[in-house]
């Protein structure tokens, strides 16, 4: 392994971790059970003196994900996010800033990727995962902005979507796209509707978008702004079915609100008689019906 190049003062090694590293924890028995033959560099607050070309910051990423072959009728181990979690963490530690290019923006989606599946499967950590996936999305988008130059075109339109997608409640960054892109384009299109109907409350609406034109990624990207929406359904139909001599079907307003239970409303044939309060369950249940399969975390060539 050759550690003798330098890159804006960084010593450049080109494989999974630098010879001191290894050195060090193997040395002191620091090894993870994910990484019986092969180390990879762990993330640190001190900063680092080495640092991985770009390719084998990509080859890392991409060995790192393969680890993600989870079962497909379980979540994602607490453990194995916290491992692939800090490893990954440890990849962007890396990059250098303003010598960003392609390769780095590839693979900084690939990671918000695995935040957002993570944010899915991983129900302890799903605030933390959504907020590095946010975090990761964030830094993409803003280098994909300052690097005209790169052949983007694999990765412009998922980048896009999944920027525009978690910042989906601003208006002003929906309104910067569509001064950049115009409505020509079917991907701002698709944005706007979901949109649309978020900013409009129509629960019925994006019930129909998540059942059937949203992927697990997608989903993801939009989990926070799930929990407004479902206020806004409960309040619309409880104001609308508040009489003692209407009800409403339970099912339904599960449906539409995304909740578990329903606190204690009163029920009468499996429907609903709204009291002056609705104390329905926090936990909204966004992914019993998500197929468990890995999606790619790479895009394709």
């Amino acid at each position: 392994m050759s550690e003798t190049e330098t890159f804006h003062g960084f010593l450049v090694y080109h494989s999974f971790c630098s010879n001191k590293e290894i050195e060090f924890r193997t040395s002191n028995r620091l090894r993870s059970p994910w990484e019986q033959n092969t180390l990879f560099a762990q993330f640190t607050r001190t900063g680092k003196a080495c640092i991985r070309s770009p390719e084998w910051l990509l080859k890392s990423t991409t060995e790192l994900l393969k680890l993600l072959r989870c079962d497909e009728n379980e979540d994602v181990s607490p453990d194995l996010f916290n491992f692939l979690g800090d490893r990954l963490a440890s990849v962007k530690q890396e990059f250098v800033m303003g010598e960003l290019n392609a390769v780095h923006i590839s693979i900084l989606i690939a990671i918000a990727k695995f935040f957002l599946f993570a944010t899915a499967r991983v129900p302890d950590e799903k605030h933390k995962a959504f907020s590095e996936a946010y975090s990761t999305v964030c830094l993409a988008y803003k280098t994909w902005l300052i690097s005209p130059g790169c052949d983007l075109t694999n990765i412009d339109n998922e980048l896009l979507l999944y920027y525009y997608l978690m910042n989906i409640d601003s208006a002003v960054e929906f309104d910067t796209l569509l001064k950049q892109r115009g409505l020509s384009c079917p991907h701002v299109r698709r944005l706007l509707d979901i949109y649309q109907v978020i900013q409009s409350g129509n629960y019925h609406r994006f019930r129909v978008l998540w059942d059937h034109d949203l992927n697990l990624l997608e989903k993801a990207a939009l989990s926070e702004s799930v929990f407004g929406l479902s206020k806004r359904a409960q309040t619309v139909i409880s104001t609308a079915f508040k009489s003692k001599k209407l009800s409403y079907p339970i099912g339904k307003f599960q449906k539409y609100t995304f909740v578990t239970s329903v606190g204690d409303l009163n029920l009468n044939n499996e429907r609903i008689t709204f009291s002056d309060k609705i104390v329905a369950d926090k936990n909204l249940s966004l992914w019993d019906d998500v197929s468990l399969i890995v999606p790619s975390f790479f895009v394709k060539d």
